[in-house]
């Protein structure tokens, strides 16, 4: 195919690809303000005055593809060289500024990545809902702190950091405090900032002690002793201080006959039989009171 053409101005009409004699013909269309190629009578390519369309006759931006596109690896924001979205095989990188925001891996075998900041830099992940409850944003990971904020929570101030309520639902469901060897973990009660309530695990004696933010009030052993101003219960319920009932009696429910005046006891201990009233004055020092009928 040749063609011949002359300086100056030349009024044409469309162009065919004149051996082009089997099947739907070949050729340039020229339009009003555009020019379209149709091989094979498909419009591939359409331009107008500002926009380019291909597979396209009516784009609607400056390039319009209406179909796929291939891509050998890097689509590059002209004038910024160092923002692209890079195609390698089974991963798609997104980088802005050369810092690496976004890497999506399929590995070998799973479980595969979606990998944000993937060069370790101190790029905050945020999301946002529409403002409600208690605000922006709805979930924060503080990259240069590595903490969690969640409702409205921008500047978490420990690892994981909720302004608002905690579910945990399921069959069984549990809480696991795991702390390190010879730590205390456990739970701490605020008010507005101020700690008002400790409860955790004394390593020294393994006992579940409550404590206010200085005193220990009450301690239980592993043996199920409950001790209220001591952190050595000796009985099942040791009380370091005084006791007060607002009932009309106190039952002992089981009795109990100490051998003689010497036997095993702690200094207030009381216990009763049929006969007698029971009082150890001492350690191991045991007086009686006879009972009777009336």
């Amino acid at each position: 195919m040749s063609y011949k053409f002359s300086t100056g101005s030349t009024f044409q009409g469309d162009i065919y690809y004149e051996d082009d004699r089997r099947g739907a013909r070949t050729w340039i269309d020229f339009g009003h303000d555009t020019i379209t190629l149709r091989p094979s009578g498909s419009a591939i390519l359409h331009t107008e005055a500002t926009k380019v369309g291909i597979g396209t006759t009516s784009p609607d931006y400056t390039l319009h593809v209406a179909g796929d596109i291939g891509v050998d690896q890097k689509i590059t924001h002209n004038g910024d060289a160092d923002t692209w979205i890079r195609f390698n095989d089974n991963d798609i990188t997104f980088k802005a500024g050369n810092i690496t925001f976004l890497d999506i891996e399929k590995k070998g075998s799973a479980p595969h990545e979606i990998t944000v900041n993937d060069g370790s830099n101190d790029i905050d992940f945020v999301v946002k809902g529409n403002g409600s409850n208690e605000g922006n944003p709805a979930f924060k990971v503080d990259a240069s702190t590595n903490r969690v904020g969640i409702n409205g929570v921008g500047s978490p101030d420990c690892e994981l950091h909720v302004d608002g309520d905690v579910k945990v639902a399921g069959d069984d469901p549990r809480i696991k405090i795991d702390g390190d060897t010879d730590s205390h973990p456990g739970l701490e009660l605020y008010e507005n900032g101020t700690r008002k309530w400790i409860v955790y695990n004394n390593y020294t004696n393994d006992n579940l002690t409550f404590k206010t933010d200085s005193d220990n009030i009450m301690s239980i052993t592993q043996t199920g002793r409950v001790g209220i101003g001591t952190q050595t219960p000796i009985v099942a319920l040791d009380i370091n201080g005084g006791l007060r009932v607002q009932s009309d009696s106190i039952a002992l429910s089981n009795s109990k006959t100490p051998s003689n005046a010497s036997d095993t006891g702690q200094a207030g201990q009381i216990c009763w039989d049929t006969n007698y009233l029971y009082v150890c004055v001492a350690s191991n020092t045991w007086k009686r009171i006879a009972l009777s009928s009336w």
